[in-house]
């Protein structure tokens, strides 16, 4: 006589208020074959015997009630049961039933021609059925949207997008919205604001004029912008060709811009573009345009030369050299930066590959520069940043002296100027400010180290007042 075994434990899945599937391992015997006797009560009885299965689905519970389960294996032509400490057990409490509606909010409707339309509406609950009704009056009672019959399966929570047709054209309509969970109850009905269906004689096509612009050209994909259409019935979407029409591989795409991407490397790409109303009318002539992508495969954009630091004396200049690779080609900008790079700004006329500063004085030790190069593949914008190059000018001893300074009356002046401005003679910058400088038999000697050597100037002299009293020429030595 052969005896089974039973070991492991009940599993519940699908467990909801009124029900659940209990499922267990399978008992082992010698010879012959198991069934299976349960117990909802702990054994006060057995309702399912002879079960030969090793799953069942518990029919009708009641909602928050405690279920103590029991699996009993035995010998299918004997009826010997297993030993009894070998039976399976689990109490199982049911959950509560479920009396809370769904809420719905923010519904919409919208003319999508002269027949049809489309709406959406968003819900907190991810199960049950939603109900949707279209009618010409601005409220409806929630059993007028059920009997309609027209259903979405709810499996997600947020915004639930659905459809209209059979509408009358040039006809206002409102979308109204119910939706009820799997424990049956009913959300509060919701309705949208009005739209109006187009006319029906709408047999003028969407008029699409001018070029294709291309940009971002790699060497596998691109994007392309057309102009935007223009349509008296409205709903314009747009179809892209890249096999000069003979297929259309984008339809109904929501803008006048595309990012193409997937092509093989330097392929020449015969690009067409149309627009479609929401009648169905198609632009006519489709805008076109031969797209010949970069025999460089694409890349983001990487830095290839980074600018190198330097130092120098005062009046000198420093040319940097820097480069970047990608494709497509990456934007090139050379910045700087006077507060040690806590913030940038774009050097103006810095050329793609190098930059000279103009004559340096001490001031400009410190400055720092780098290269910021972007590109853009199939939307996706690619930053790459160079190293720092930071510029070191000497104190240096620059001395600028002045001849021949006279008054008014053309007689040389011995005296104490109250007021000195230098100023760099081609571009008339300041290069300094000083007080109370003394001229001696009509000879003034500036010595400071921020005066650049070499630098042409000149030197004015003001009253207190702020009135000049002379100017005159000058080198830095």
């Amino acid at each position: 006589m052969a005896v089974p075994s039973l070991t492991g434990s009940i599993t519940i899945t699908g467990l909801s208020s009124t029900g659940f599937t209990m499922s267990w391992p399978a008992a082992t015997i010698s010879s012959g074959s198991v069934r299976y006797d349960l117990s909802f009560n702990d054994g006060f009885s057995y309702p399912v015997t002879n079960l030969n299965a090793t799953t069942f689905v518990f029919p009708s519970g009641t909602p928050g009630a405690t279920y103590n389960l029991i699996v009993k294996a035995k010998d299918s032509s004997t009826g010997e049961f297993a030993d009894p400490g070998s039976m399976l057990r689990l109490s199982q409490t049911l959950p509560a039933a479920d009396t809370t509606p769904p809420t719905l909010s923010s519904p919409t409707g919208t003319s999508t021609g002269a027949t049809t339309a489309t709406g959406t509406v968003s819900t907190n609950e991810a199960n049950g059925t939603l109900y949707r009704l279209v009618s010409t009056n601005a409220t409806e009672t929630a059993a007028t949207v059920k009997a309609a019959a027209l259903t979405t399966t709810v499996t997600a929570t947020g915004t639930q997008s659905v459809s209209f047709s059979g509408l009358t054209p040039s006809t206002t309509y409102y979308a109204h919205y119910v939706h009820t969970d799997a424990a049956g109850n009913d959300s509060t009905r919701v309705s949208s604001a009005s739209f109006t269906t187009s006319s029906s004689a709408d047999t003028t096509p969407p008029v699409l004029t001018g070029a294709i612009a291309v940009t971002n050209l790699g060497g596998n994909s691109f994007t392309a912008t057309v102009p935007v259409a223009t349509d008296a019935g409205g709903g314009i979407t747009y179809d892209y060709s890249t096999d000069g029409g003979t297929t259309w591989s984008v339809t109904g795409w929501p803008t006048p811009t595309y990012n193409f991407t997937g092509f093989a490397t330097g392929a020449l790409v015969q690009l067409r573009v149309r627009a479609k109303d929401a009648a169905g009318n198609y632009s006519t002539p489709v805008l076109s345009s031969a797209v010949q992508l970069s025999t460089s495969p694409d890349a983001p954009a990487t830095i290839t030369t980074h600018p190198q630091s330097a130092s120098v004396a005062p009046g000198a200049t420093v040319t940097l050299t820097y480069g970047a690779s990608g494709s497509p080609v990456p934007t090139r900008t050379l910045q700087r930066s006077t507060n040690g790079g806590v913030t940038w700004t774009t050097v103006s006329g810095a050329g793609t590959t190098s930059y000279t500063t103009p004559a340096l004085a001490s001031g400009d030790s410190g400055t720092r520069y780098r290269l910021v190069a972007t590109n853009e593949i199939a939307s996706t914008l690619y930053t790459a940043t160079s190293n720092e190059a930071v510029i070191t000018v000497s104190a240096g001893t620059g001395t600028a002296t002045v001849n021949n300074v006279k008054n008014g009356s053309g007689t040389l002046l011995t005296t104490t100027l109250p007021n000195v401005v230098v100023l760099r003679r081609s571009d008339r910058a300041v290069l300094l400010a000083l007080t109370n400088q003394a001229v001696t038999a009509g000879v003034l000697t500036l010595n400071n180290a921020a005066l650049p050597p070499g630098a042409a100037c000149v030197v004015v002299a003001f009253s207190d007042d702020g009135t000049s009293t002379g100017a005159w020429p000058a080198t830095v030595v």
